[in-house]
């Protein structure tokens, strides 16, 4: 039977189970899928939106809210505050060593045939684009791009940072693909290697920059999170919020219920008190939680301690431990026999029992 010849409903089913490219292709069959099915693709391509911080990526999401069919379908927004893994003001000695510029300028050469290719030109570019991010970051009307975006999604249930594609994902950012074509190189990096201090810098001011749009367009959100797969971080006691403007933000998050946070190790220490602040507000109505310290430091070797004092008192009433898993980096004393040593409980938190040898980094409490 054609799977044109099916309900609606039926096709609209089978379409929610393929990958966004097998469903571009199914409607490019003929128009009448086309047609059928083009509130579902809508709905399945733009529920998350992702959107590097720069002046393109922000007004190109900008243009996405003001779209009819379009805007009412996003339910979460994630920016990416990072470019270039942090390497910031690299000097050109710097640049020119980076392998993604070796391959762009090893490219150029054998498409020119010629060995005068100059990567000054490359370089141009990137002080050109981390001129723009800057802004993007620091610039009031960052702001009031990503507020009115926000009000105009009417769905908007989750916010958070994220970080840049990486190759032969097919993840979608908003700005992303101007961005490299104006580069003209990928800009690729082993995500062992960073300065992670630079990278929680501009992590600070782009979740100051997201807390900011969410106080003054007054969405309530339901998930939050600080946080990817590498461990950068932020910290709570940098962000440039005023007390009012803090005391606001807490009121905006009240009803979360799913809240990943990274904190960034040397941050800890800055204002303890809006951490637990934190917690307090939404602990009511928080479902699932996860925390995490980060970078890898050895200024963190006894974080599990102060990590368990940090959750007691704090009143849960919708919080059911399900598991709780500490990522561990192990000193080099330890033999890898000792990973998987019998833990034991502190609290109601799972500990190793050679907490003092491992590094707390990662905690996570569900229903």
């Amino acid at each position: 039977m054609p799977i044109i010849s099916l309900p609606v409903e039926l096709v609209t089913e089978i379409c929610t189970h393929l990958g966004i490219p097998a469903l571009h292709a199914l409607r490019l069959t003929c128009r009448s899928l086309f047609i059928t099915t083009a509130d579902t693709c809508r709905r399945r391509a733009f529920r998350s939106i992702c959107v590097l911080l720069t002046t393109d990526g922000l007004h190109r999401l900008s243009e996405l809210s003001m779209q009819e069919g379009i805007c009412e379908h996003v339910e979460s927004l994630t920016v990416v505050p990072e470019l270039f893994n942090g390497e910031y003001n690299a000097p050109y000695s710097t640049f020119s060593r980076w392998v993604c510029i070796q391959g762009a300028l090893g490219t150029s050469q054998q498409e020119q045939d010629s060995g005068q290719v100059d990567g000054k030109a490359y370089y141009a570019v990137y002080e050109a684009a981390m001129a723009d991010h800057q802004h993007a970051l620091t610039s009031a009307t960052s702001i009031i791009l990503l507020q009115d975006c926000m009000r105009r999604f009417v769905n908007l249930s989750s916010v958070g940072l994220q970080y840049c594609p990486t190759a032969g994902t097919g993840d979608i950012c908003l700005g992303w693909r101007r961005f490299r074509a104006q580069l003209g190189f990928y800009p690729d990096f082993e995500r062992e290697r960073f300065p992670h201090e630079q990278i929680a810098r501009e992590h600070d001011l782009a979740f100051s920059l997201l807390a900011e749009a969410l106080i003054a367009s007054g969405r309530k959100v339901k998930r939050l999170s600080t946080c990817g797969p590498h461990c950068y971080g932020v910290g709570l006691g940098r962000m440039q919020l005023t007390l009012e403007a803090w005391a606001s933000f807490l009121s905006c998050l009240k009803g979360l219920s799913h809240l990943h946070f990274c904190h960034e190790s040397s941050a800890i220490s800055s204002h303890p008190e809006r951490l637990c602040e934190l917690l307090a507000a939404v602990a009511p109505s928080l479902e699932t939680l996860r925390y995490q310290i980060g970078p890898y430091t050895s200024s963190i070797y006894r974080e599990p301690f102060r990590v368990r004092e940090l959750f007691e008192g704090v009143p849960f009433q919708r919080l059911q431990t399900r598991s709780a898993w500490l990522s561990l980096m192990i000193r080099p004393i330890l033999s890898p026999k000792t990973w998987r040593s019998r833990p034991s409980t502190i609290g109601g938190v799972f500990w190793s029992s050679l907490a003092m040898s491992l590094t707390c980094n990662s905690l996570y409490y569900g229903r």
